[in-house]
């Protein structure tokens, strides 16, 4: 069956485990008071962001179905496509939408991947790092495909969902499988030395919220290069991460900001089988979280 999907490219103008102690917000760039800002009612133009619109029809090849764009990357002449759901596979095209090869497959042996989460550049040396949700990471030639080899996160009781890669170090945010267990929310490796490093406290930084159904979706790395930014949904700052390591950015206050401490007890929600949604619901209403993070040159954007 002819496969067609319509990609548009937006150019926008803009080995031991150690923790680090709490960083300090006082520290921020910058700190925002958002009961202070001001609210107008004339909506935001996501165009309003962008220099150009190109629509890219991409070819439709036997060995490229692809169901989702769930993940994408431009570098050079190519588009970089990650099909998490359906085809769970990662493709690379070029910006004529042409089919140049996939990366990796399926599989438990050398160079495959289970189920596949994100994935990153290293465009000086031009390799592809795989993130599988195990924790296991793929390394791969994308000129040629060819597995380089893998490394691992070696997460306990948990799921790794974004990769980044900055200063020759990869971060990944971390999912606990159980939301009673104590746990960080970012991990660090080192590509060379394979030495990992746990950064940000859960109940310290995420307000206490440290649920088992947090998503993929729930985390969000601004890939900016060598300089990057992370935060989870319910944290009140957001992180950079640059070659002098992890440290805050901004740092932002709400008197109704939610915390864990806001929401009824875990054992009635059980007894109700309340999904996330009711949870928030529980909480009064005063559910201020974050949803998308978005740096230009001159702005930052943040729902």
């Amino acid at each position: 069956m002819k496969n067609c999907a319509y990609l548009f490219i937006l150019l926008l103008t803009v080995s031991c485990t150690e923790t680090k102690p709490r960083l300090q917000d006082a520290d921020a760039q910058y700190k925002i008071n958002l009961d202070s800002i001001e609210k107008k009612d004339a909506p935001f133009l996501g165009s309003a962001m962008f220099k150009n619109v190109r629509t890219i029809i991409l070819d439709d090849d036997e060995y490229a179905v692809i169901g989702n764009i769930d993940e994408l990357q431009v570098f050079e002449n190519y588009l970089f496509i990650m099909d998490k759901y359906k085809a769970k596979k990662m493709f690379i095209y070029n910006k004529e939408g042409k089919f140049v090869r996939q990366i990796g497959s399926q599989g438990q042996g050398p160079g495959e991947y289970n189920y596949l989460q994100d994935f990153c550049l290293d465009t000086k040396k031009r390799e592809i790092y795989l993130l599988d949700a195990s924790g296991k990471v793929l390394k791969y030639n994308f000129d040629d495909g060819k597995f380089i080899k893998s490394l691992n996160f070696d997460v306990q009781k948990a799921n790794c969902c974004y990769i980044s890669l900055i200063n020759n170090k990869l971060y990944t945010a971390i999912v606990p499988y159980d939301s009673n267990l104590p746990g960080n929310l970012l991990l660090e490796m080192d590509v060379e030395t394979g030495k990992k490093q746990e950064y940000l406290d859960a109940n310290t930084y995420n307000c206490g919220w440290n649920r088992s159904w947090f998503t993929p979706s729930n985390f969000l790395f601004g890939k900016l290069n060598d300089s990057q930014r992370f935060t989870a949904q319910f944290m009140n700052t957001i992180m950079s991460i640059d070659k002098d390591g992890v440290k805050p950015y901004i740092s932002l206050y709400h008197k109704d900001w939610v915390r864990n401490s806001d929401i009824v007890p875990e054992t009635e929600l059980t007894e109700q089988k309340t999904n996330q949604f009711d949870v928030l619901d529980r909480a009064k209403r005063i559910c201020l979280r974050q949803h998308n993070y978005i740096e230009s040159n001159s702005y930052i954007y943040f729902l």
